[in-house]
């Protein structure tokens, strides 16, 4: 994913804007609501607006597979799906089919990564030299030493994408099958130059996030699978989030296609050690059970300070734009309506969105089969029509 579709995307919408239920492709949308009434009639308003909203986006950019959970007053609301597994199956996606979430891996990471902050193992203000030192170079050594394990979580390093020739290489719309192996990423690692006279300053970094998992395997003497598996995975519930998929998982995995050419097939991406930016699988259903704890960890935390791994935000810096800013795998944005936490991700085909608000005790999590800058902006536009429908009844 690449971060200038995520700011260009949410900026838009920021001018713009001062149970399972599962829908077959192109069905016919209910009218629209503007009032919301109350009790369970709200709640049912709420999902015919959801379903036509999701609807209408699935019939005009010809979508062939969508999957999208609300949360609405801290609860799952329902699910709304569209399309099939592939385009001609008579194989129709719901909430437990399986996508490759390309850059929400980095939330996945960041999770996993909080704990072992929490548990002492990893600390913010640590160089990274400490972490690495058993992989790294003497000239790596002098080099990483003036670079925070912080900095690394919230994009300021200096690490850039091409820094890891994974991505450096890589050719928008292609599949990636070359993998990415330890050794090639500590080979990276030692070749990184930096401007140690340069201020700190942000600049998105899928490199440095292949980074901070292998910093995650030295820490536990893990490896990444394991890690994500006990971290997050089994602690809450996500049966179906996984690094490597078995076979009964394989024949529930979306077929992806080019979002520059819908109709054109394109396949998973074969990601290695850059798995923990952007290889990770899950489904709709797993996450949106992630972020139901998510926002009862976030809402605890504003009213009494109590900690959890779930908070990736708890130190930020800044991002791009004034209100925007990086945490441990979770960008924070500043919007009319209140605070938002989110982050997306986008392989050229597989593209998804997760986000929330707190305040508001609601979130929207969505998996597609064929990307765009129109995953992030519905999902804003979402959570803004969830907190206007709210504040009508």
């Amino acid at each position: 994913m690449k971060i200038s579709i995520i700011i260009t995307s949410i900026c838009s919408v920021l001018i713009l804007s001062n149970c399972t239920h599962s829908t077959r492709p192109l069905a016919s949308a209910p009218a629209a609501i503007t009032k919301g009434p109350e009790s369970q009639d709200s709640k049912a308003s709420v999902k015919e607006w959801v379903e036509r909203k999701y609807s209408d986006i699935v019939q005009q950019k010809d979508i062939p597979a969508l999957s999208v959970g609300i949360i609405y007053e801290g609860e799952t609301l329902g699910f709304f799906n569209y399309g099939s597994q592939s385009r001609g199956s008579d194989i129709y996606v719901d909430e437990h089919s399986i996508f490759q979430i390309a850059s929400l891996s980095k939330t996945l990471t960041g999770i996993a990564t909080q704990k072992l902050i929490n548990d002492g193992k990893l600390d913010m203000d640590m160089p990274l030299s400490t972490y690495l030192s058993s992989v790294l170079a003497t000239p790596a050594q002098s080099t990483l030493r003036s670079v925070t394990f912080g900095q690394l979580l919230q994009h300021q390093s200096g690490i850039k994408n091409d820094d890891c020739y994974v991505y450096k290489t890589r050719v928008d719309g292609e599949v990636w099958l070359d993998g990415y192996t330890r050794r090639q990423l500590v080979d990276d690692i030692n070749k990184i130059h930096l401007d140690e006279s340069a201020e700190p300053k942000f600049d998105y970094s899928n490199c440095g996030y292949a980074i901070v998992g292998l910093i995650d395997e030295i820490a536990t003497d893990k490896d990444y699978a394991a890690i994500v598996h006990n971290n997050v995975a089994s602690k809450y519930g996500m049966t179906d989030t996984v690094v490597n998929l078995n076979e009964a998982q394989k024949k529930r995995l979306v077929v992806p296609y080019r979002k520059d050419a819908r109709q054109v097939a394109t396949g998973v991406y074969v990601m290695g050690y850059a798995t923990p930016g952007s290889g990770v699988y899950s489904t709709v259903s797993d996450l949106l059970s992630l972020q139901v704890y998510q926002l009862r960890a976030y809402r605890k935390y504003a009213a009494s300070g109590q900690r959890s791994e779930l908070i990736l935000t708890e130190t930020t810096s800044p991002g791009p734009r004034p209100n925007f800013r990086f945490g441990t795998g979770m960008i924070e944005v500043q919007h009319p309506k209140g605070t938002f936490y989110l982050h997306d991700g986008d392989l050229d085909g597989f593209a998804g969105v997760y986000a929330f608000s707190p305040e508001h005790n609601i979130g929207v999590v969505a998996q597609t089969s064929s990307g765009g800058p129109w995953v992030p902006e519905s999902a804003i536009e979402t959570l803004v029509g969830l907190i206007d429908m709210e504040q009508t009844r």
